[in-house]
C-alpha cells in the first residue's frame, strides 16, 4: 500500500473540492492518504497526523496549491528525500 501525503492550499476552496475527489480516487486504489491534523474538520477517508509525523511513513506528497503551498511542502520533502508532485 502506498502512503501518500496530501497537502491542499487551506486558503482556496477550489483546492478542497479537488482534494476530496483525489482522496476518493486514491482510496479506491488502496492508497493510504494522510494529511495534517489541521484539516481534520474538512476531510474524510484520510489518516490525520501532526506535522512532525506526517512525512515519516510516506512515499510521495501530492500538493494542491500555489507557489507558497508547494514551496512549504518542498522543504519537508527535501529533508526526507521524498518525491513531491505539485499541482496548480
Amino acid at each position: 500500500m502506498k502512503n501518500i501525503v496530501i497537502i491542499p492550499n487551506p486558503k482556496k476552496e477550489k483546492s478542497f473540492e479537488v482534494t476530496k475527489k483525489l482522496i476518493a480516487i486514491l482510496n479506491k486504489h488502496n492508497c493510504n492518504c494522510m494529511m495534517s491534523d489541521s484539516f481534520s474538520d474538512s476531510f474524510e477517508g484520510v489518516s490525520f497526523k501532526n506535522d512532525s509525523e506526517l512525512f515519516l511513513d510516506a512515499q510521495v506528497a501530492l500538493v494542491l496549491g500555489g507557489d507558497g503551498t508547494i514551496l512549504k511542502a518542498a522543504v519537508s520533502c527535501a529533508k526526507r528525500k521524498m518525491t513531491l508532485l505539485p499541482s496548480w
